[in-house]
């Protein structure tokens, strides 16, 4: 695992380069799951605090963004190279809901659903609520998966996630993550799937699969 302070360092004096070869590093010991959840995860959120207190700059956070988002992409494709069998169900639709632009959840999510070798369609940030409601018809989704960063405002979360589980068939399931989701969804509406970290993502899927009776 990468030394938070090393990885901090790498953050904080701007060298994007030295976070990659951090997490490549890590990711070969330690395997993509663990580094999701005990470096990837809590780097975002001490990112995301130190900018909201002035202490870094925008720079900073776009440059650990692109980095971090360098080595997943990787990971995923190295992670996909490996299914020989293909990917299974459930087909999952990972986007943001109109006005969130912070990619970085959604990616951690996708990493979590190609270990768990799931199919995935992904149409980005920002998205509009009845596209997303289309997109899940046209690409017979079985789940869509939504992301709020810290920035995420209270009202516009719930309100959001309400309107789109009211908008799609009973059938699709709607999971949600991100740090920007935990309070505005402690008591989510039915049939919301709410995750406290990334690493739910697989027992979710397993979940999935027992329910629909599909092969683990």
């Amino acid at each position: 695992m990468p030394d938070g302070d090393d990885a901090w360092a790498a953050i904080r004096t701007a060298q994007p380069q030295r976070l990659r070869e951090l997490l490549r590093a890590a990711i070969d010991v330690h395997g993509l799951a663990a580094v999701l959840e005990r470096t990837v995860a809590p780097l975002c959120v001490a990112v995301g605090d130190a900018w909201m207190r002035g202490e870094i700059g925008v720079y900073h956070e776009h440059l650990f963004t692109e980095a971090v988002q360098a080595v997943l992409r990787e990971a995923i494709a190295a992670v996909d190279a490996g299914h020989a069998a293909g990917m299974r169900p459930p087909r999952v639709l990972l986007t943001t809901a109109p006005g969130e632009q912070h990619a970085l959840g959604l990616l951690m999510a996708e990493c979590m659903l190609a270990l768990a070798g799931c199919e995935r369609v992904l149409l980005g940030v920002s998205t509009p609520l009845m596209d997303i409601v289309e997109a899940a018809a046209a690409s017979q989704a079985d789940v869509v998966a939504l992301s709020f960063s810290l920035q995420a405002r209270r009202r516009e979360v719930i309100d959001a996630v309400t309107q789109l589980r009211q908008r799609l068939p009973e059938r699709v399931a709607l999971w949600v993550g991100g740090a920007g989701a935990q309070r505005p969804l402690r008591h989510p509406p039915a049939g919301v799937r709410v995750f406290a970290r990334v690493t739910d993502v697989s027992a979710q899927v397993a979940a999935w699969r027992q329910a629909q009776g599909a092969a683990a």
